[in-house]
């Protein structure tokens, strides 16, 4: 079963909680789950949602996992409140990776060009409205993190990831209409 297409944009969020990874596991016996190895994962259409525990998990009682997903904003939002959300989960992190090189030459072009997005690093890190856009050889990646002692609230940090690479995608139509409602402003 292929569980990630060849050019998928998948959205990584990182996850404490205050369980073991047997309580979580127990939590997730209402959801139709299939494990691999030590992830579980739900699969419908070519849409996947999974759930991978840290190799290393911290000392401090909490469990530490990645979530991964190549689904919509909203249902990865639904998911991950569905099957986590019992569990009081604290999001320190969420990215969304970009591996269509088509797709990321014609975002990094946009960051070089652009006057909105401050550059960190000239070897590709940039930053804009909280988030890190950092591109690599052969992908790019919007992130956000949390403050320390902070934690983000999904929905909103997802919206705001994939809205800033909308903005950066020229060639996706709702970008365009953005730019044009923009230079009417």
């Amino acid at each position: 079963m292929k569980k990630w297409g060849e050019n998928d944009d998948i959205f990584v969020i990182t996850v404490f909680i205050n369980q073991s990874m047997n309580e979580i596991k127990r939590g997730l016996a209402g959801v139709s789950f299939d494990q691999q190895s030590k992830s579980y994962y739900v699969q419908a259409d070519d849409r996947t949602f999974e759930i991978c525990p840290f190799n290393s998990q911290p000392k401090n009682g909490l469990s530490a996992i990645r979530v991964y997903s190549n689904a919509s904003v909203e249902a990865t939002s639904y998911i991950f409140d569905m099957v986590l959300g019992w569990a009081a989960p604290v999001v320190t992190g969420v990215e969304l990776q970009y591996k269509d090189q088509d797709k990321v030459d014609r975002m990094l072009r946009e960051l070089n060009k652009s006057k909105k997005h401050k550059s960190i690093d000239p070897r590709g890190m940039f930053f804009k409205d909280g988030a890190y856009f950092v591109v690599s050889l052969k992908q790019m990646s919007i992130q956000k993190r949390a403050n320390p002692g902070k934690k983000l609230k999904v929905y909103e940090t997802l919206q705001l990831i994939e809205d800033l690479g909308k903005q950066l995608d020229i060639n996706n139509e709702f970008s365009l209409l953005i730019i044009l409602d923009q230079s009417y402003a």
